[in-house]
């Protein structure tokens, strides 16, 4: 009872916390949901964000030594894999990009650190898609849409209630307004998914790729060759 009662009183800033927080969670299940992740970031990362959000307030703007020192050895480390061909370039962009989200999210202080970090969790998503093509990227890419349109929307409207205000204000956020911009988010996918349907998807001379670069697909390489001889023969 006391939880629902904290729920229904919470006000704008805690609730853009919290609608950042799983926006950026949406974009970690959506990375994760291919498997190739290092171990260490798929356990640091949730650990990470659980604790920045309990005392991230307490430590941000501080060891920017200490940052700057571990983000510049993981992406030195990331460079040297890819050019000895023990990692792919995606997955290095992917694994560096969560652990420049991880920074982020211990140094959220501003308008702008927000945006960072739902850029950050955009360029996530962008790397999911990139590495996944499970069910589970589907499902954290539609919670993802409806977490991001919230935090954009509160993010705004907080900051904005901030310049506005001569003091600091704790303003209850109304009950209704998280599942309009659910409602607002779910519409946008399902027009993108209808504009994506019915759009005609043609090729225009030089936009068209060459046939020597288009992958074949997994499994069906000896069928498509049996079927080439078998018409050239015929020929």
């Amino acid at each position: 009872m006391i939880d629902l009662l904290r729920l229904r009183r919470l006000n704008l800033a805690s609730a853009q916390s919290w609608a950042g927080s799983l926006a950026v969670a949406c974009a970690f299940c959506s990375v994760a949901a291919g498997g190739e992740l290092a171990l260490p970031i798929v356990v640091a990362f949730p650990l990470v964000l659980g604790l920045a959000l309990a005392y991230g307030d307490r430590v941000a703007g501080k060891y920017q030594w200490a940052w700057t020192a571990l983000l510049v050895l993981a992406f030195g480390t990331e460079v040297v894999l890819v050019i000895l061909g023990s990692e792919d370039p995606v997955l290095a962009a992917a694994q560096f990009s969560l652990l420049l989200c991880m920074h982020r999210l211990w140094h959220r202080r501003s308008e702008r650190d927000e945006h960072l970090l739902l850029l950050l969790s955009l360029l996530m998503v962008c790397a999911g898609a990139a590495l996944s093509a499970e069910l589970l990227f589907g499902v954290s890419f539609v919670a993802y849409a409806i977490c991001a349109t919230w935090a954009l929307a509160l993010t705004h409207l907080r900051f904005e209630v901030e310049r506005r205000s001569e003091a600091p204000r704790r303003d209850l956020l109304p009950r209704s307004l998280l599942a309009r911009l659910a409602a607002l988010a779910v519409l946008g996918l399902a027009g993108t998914a209808l504009l994506f349907v019915a759009f005609p998807r043609m090729a225009f001379g030089g936009l068209r790729r060459h046939p020597a670069a288009s992958r074949t697909a997994a499994g069906l390489s000896d069928h498509c060759s049996r079927v080439a001889r078998a018409v050239t023969s015929t020929a």
